[in-house]
């Protein structure tokens, strides 16, 4: 067994195939979390930030909280265009995972169990990028 690995790799170099162990994979696609709470401003309750900014196709973690006391103990977390629909419980830390599937552009982030009571922040999605930074010309936003 410890021949074939060794094979496969020598195979691999003469091919110019990169080779990446489990560890460099998992690195590669750790998502990135997104901390997020409830907020009064006003009279309103607002998902905080008010607005949260990812590449299309980025893996993400929300990490949802309600700490704001008042007379609701739950809140919903909602971002319909990636059917995500959540409670979030007083006092407790959700993690919500999410690939950002959607094309550029804006979309809501509400509280489906409380709407329109509750102002709904935005999700804007920017489009990737190549290796060189640019946006490549099918993926530019249109105005």
């Amino acid at each position: 067994m410890k021949n074939l690995i060794l094979n496969l790799g020598k195979l691999a170099f003469v091919l110019g195939v990169t080779v990446l162990s489990s560890s460099a994979l998992a690195a590669k696609t750790e998502a990135r979390g997104i901390e997020m709470h409830t907020e009064k401003v006003g009279e309103a309750t607002h998902w905080m930030p008010a607005e949260v900014t990812v590449t299309e196709g980025e893996q993400v973690i929300f990490k949802v909280k309600h700490d704001m006391g008042g007379k609701y103990n739950v809140h919903g977390f909602a971002i319909p265009k990636l059917n995500i629909s959540k409670e979030v419980h007083e006092h407790k830390e959700l993690d919500i995972p999410a690939t950002i599937n959607l094309k550029p552009g804006m979309y809501d982030i509400e509280c489906q169990l409380h709407k329109p009571a509750h102002i709904a922040a935005k999700l804007i999605v920017i489009p990737k990028t190549d290796i060189k930074g640019q946006t490549p010309p099918a993926a530019a936003p249109t105005k």
